[in-house]
């Protein structure tokens, strides 16, 4: 009798394991059972919460369903089919960039590879906190916030590497992550507006270099001239 039941348990499992095989084979995706469960520390090792932790399938470079931190830091992403993931941590509130954009250096990448059915646990720490830039792009014929169709387009450049750099688009009043303890030049275009540089007063079409340190906040209002219109002949 026993022998028959587990013949009968045999084969249901082989039953399941053969329909999902053929599941995966008529949708042409592999089964997504594994996960990661793992918790977000600071550099203290204290937990972080409300942090987004993003796992990105190295294969395609597809991000996976981005997940928060609760507020012991644990995070769980499931769901997940078979490779090898880079998982990253942000929060622009607390001040933590995503490493995942090369501009932010990440010392500490974290891949996890992953079996059909796997969990795997990790330990996920972010530092150092980024600077803080923000401020208003002001309009300097009025001492307003400018108003235009398109929003301000900010450049940060690196000082060591000027074609290492990022690129943000946003509201007049701004608030942009910088990387800590490294030299930056900042560039400003707005629509209607001459380009404006972070530069010394003596020569404005100058860039020069500007740092943040970890945590520091920035206030910079910058005043952008209007461009002259320009009378038709």
């Amino acid at each position: 009798m026993n022998g028959n039941i587990w013949s009968e348990c045999l084969a249901i499992a082989l039953l399941l394991l053969s329909v999902g095989h053929v599941d995966a084979q008529i949708t042409g995706k592999p089964l997504a059972h594994a996960r990661i469960v793992g918790t977000v520390l600071n550099q203290q090792g204290h937990p972080l919460k409300n942090i987004f932790v993003h796992a990105v399938l190295e294969r395609t470079g597809t991000y996976m369903p981005t997940v928060d931190s609760n507020e012991a830091g644990h995070f769980v992403i499931e769901n997940l089919e078979p490779g090898t993931y880079d998982i990253f941590g942000e929060s622009d509130a607390a001040g933590y960039p995503n490493t995942a954009l090369p501009f932010y250096t990440n010392e500490n990448p974290i891949k996890v590879t992953l079996g059909t059915f796997s969990t795997a646990t990790i330990v996920l720490v972010l530092g150092p906190r980024a600077g803080v830039l923000r401020g208003t792009v002001l309009d300097k014929t009025k001492g307003t916030a400018i108003v235009s169709q398109h929003a301000p387009h900010f450049i940060v450049r690196k000082g060591s590497n000027p074609e290492d750099s990022i690129e943000f688009v946003g509201p007049a009043k701004f608030r942009w992550l910088i990387p800590p303890a490294t030299d930056v030049t900042l560039e400003v275009f707005a629509e209607g507006y001459k380009p404006w540089v972070y530069s010394d007063t003596s020569n404005s079409s100058r860039p020069i270099l500007f740092r943040l340190e970890s945590g520091e906040e920035k206030i910079l209002n910058m005043e952008l001239e209007p461009e002259t219109a320009r009378i038709s002949p």
